[in-house]
């Protein structure tokens, strides 16, 4: 993987991404909602968007931090694709939807991901010509569906330990292939965006 700076990450944290890759994850950071709080999309009908905190500085659940202003969006930027569940590249490689549900670009070709010093928030404009989209963006809408997920390619990473004493990487630079409306993930703050997360930003 030529995205890796390997000279600036210490054996520790090469071991952890080969046992991360060895079991499938091919280095997956999910990133997704917990209960914390009451969230509401932001929903737009008439856009057929949805925009998302699709992650956070916040440690997740396998003990890793993902520094938000660390993203090169240079290559997503090309094809800013959102699949739900990560689409082929689900974990298990049992996702029956395959085909991205939409992107994170305006019909005027502008992208919608804002780095931001707390997390990254994206909007997804779903196709409207796909029923599996339509289908993603009623739960949406619904509220069934709040959470997102990034899939995490780091570029620059080191060792941390977490509260629990686990093992886990501080990504400090990383690169994006994709982002992904699920059900449930790591992280306890990518939820749907509100009000409120984004004045915390």
């Amino acid at each position: 993987c030529g995205l890796f700076s390997f000279s600036d990450m210490n054996q520790d944290v090469l071991d952890i991404l080969a046992q991360r890759h060895a079991g499938g994850g091919l280095f997956y950071l999910p990133k997704a909602a917990s209960a914390i709080g009451v969230y509401s999309p932001e929903v737009d009908t008439e856009a057929v968007s949805a925009t998302f905190v699709i992650t956070t500085s916040a440690p997740d659940r396998s003990e890793d931090v993902i520094e938000p202003a660390g993203l090169d969006l240079s290559n997503y930027k090309k094809n800013p694709v959102v699949y739900y569940d990560h689409g082929p590249n689900a974990p298990g490689g049992h996702n029956p939807f395959t085909k991205p549900i939409g992107k994170s670009k305006d019909k005027q070709g502008k992208l919608h991901v804002k780095v931001k010093a707390g997390g990254v928030e994206a909007t997804c404009f779903f196709s409207e010509r796909s029923w599996e989209a339509m289908q993603i963006f009623e739960l949406v809408d619904e509220e069934i569906l709040n959470a997102a997920s990034v899939y995490c390619l780091p570029i620059m990473a080191k060792l941390r330990t977490g509260e629990n004493g686990r093992r886990g990487l501080h990504i400090t630079e990383w690169e994006m292939p994709e982002w992904s409306i699920v059900g449930v993930g790591d992280n306890p703050e990518a939820v749907v965006h509100v009000a409120k997360i984004a004045t915390e930003f």
